[in-house]
């Protein structure tokens, strides 16, 4: 299971790294920004990548295994606090 969570943080990194790349791309080289050809072939490329390490994102959350019901989080309290708030186990 660790390795699949690990293998999602690893994809979430990447996503922004292709982000960060993108930015860097649009602002530190300005041949590509002033060439409309060159900005869109730029951001297509940037669009495959992202879609596809999404795809790939999806598939490992899909694989995680089904976290019991009572043991599910409960948004931004923490279980213990909703626990006893509802007085619930």
């Amino acid at each position: 299971m660790h390795d699949r969570r690990d293998e999602a943080y690893a994809l979430c990194a990447a996503i922004g790294q292709q982000l960060e790349f993108a930015l860097y791309q649009l602002y530190e080289r300005p041949a590509i920004v002033g060439d409309p050809e060159r900005l869109e072939q730029c951001l297509d490329m940037l669009e495959a990548d992202i879609a596809t390490l999404m795809r790939r994102l999806r598939a490992r959350l899909a694989a995680r295994p089904a976290v019991p019901e009572a043991r599910q989080c409960h948004g931004a309290l923490p279980c213990a606090t909703l626990a006893k708030r509802t007085g619930s186990p």
